[in-house]
């Protein structure tokens, strides 16, 4: 008659907790950084972009609010590897532009958006040969494109943020106003490398049609986009290079 055998309850222990052990090994991190925004902040004008840096090297991502919230999660891993630092910028319409740099204890982290309060600059344009393009099915938009950022992110080569930052449609004497950020009185947002790009698109699909640069030679950066200024002359005539 064989033996009953009795069954290692030692080594099923031993075992389960091992699997458990592995588990929680090749599990990704929960870690997150929950940024806070202040009351009445418009959350469709909230931009942030962040850099991780870990065992993985260097992740760069974007974020934005929860819908319905007032809150920015980020996770702080990357495949499955907790990141070990993080920075970050953030801005918000009627804001300055807010930058962090923190290192990481695989914990979660809580920091609050404080909106130090930004003025606007008016900027008032005429375009020039309008004649060719129907002004009322085209509109204005302006970005701003932050440089600088490629630099604090500590990249030698990245896609430079664009945040868009305003927009105006046209009037039949190619004539338009927008209000941008004063981001010239902002020590951060006016760093080298910062500039404001404006393009003209069709209302209904959003097309790009063509790229618009200041006539006056003084007002473009070295990548023919407008200068980040305080005031520009009123107004400044632009000029379109379509798009092919």
């Amino acid at each position: 008659m064989a033996a009953a055998v009795r069954p290692n309850i030692g080594f099923a222990i031993l075992l389960l907790m091992s699997n458990v052990y592995v588990a929680a090994q090749t599990a990704a991190p929960s870690a997150n950084l929950s940024i806070f925004l202040p009351p009445n902040t418009p959350g469709d004008s909230v931009h942030v972009r962040y850099a991780l840096y870990g065992p993985f090297g260097a992740y760069g991502s974007y974020s934005e609010p929860k819908l319905g919230t007032r809150l920015i999660t980020i996770p702080l891993a990357f495949e499955q590897k907790a990141a070990t630092a993080i920075k970050g910028l953030v801005w918000a319409a009627g804001c300055e532009i807010e930058t962090f740099d923190m290192p990481l204890e695989g914990l979660d982290v809580q920091r609050t958006f404080s909106c130090r309060p930004q003025r606007t600059v008016r900027l008032s344009g005429k375009m020039r040969d309008t004649e060719s393009i129907d002004l009322k099915q085209v509109e204005i938009r302006v970005h701003y494109l932050a440089g600088w950022a490629c630099r604090f992110f500590s990249f030698l080569d990245c896609s430079v943020p664009q945040i868009p930052v305003g927009f105006a449609t046209i009037a039949a004497d190619g004539s338009f106003e927008i209000d941008l950020p004063d981001f010239g009185a902002d020590p951060t947002a006016s760093q080298p490398g910062s500039e404001f790009q404006l393009v003209l698109q069709e209302i209904k699909t959003w097309n790009l049609i063509a790229f618009l640069h200041a006539e006056q030679q003084s007002l473009r950066t070295s990548g023919r986009e407008l200068k980040v200024l305080s005031e520009y002359p009123q107004p400044i005539v632009v000029v379109f290079e379509r798009i092919h």
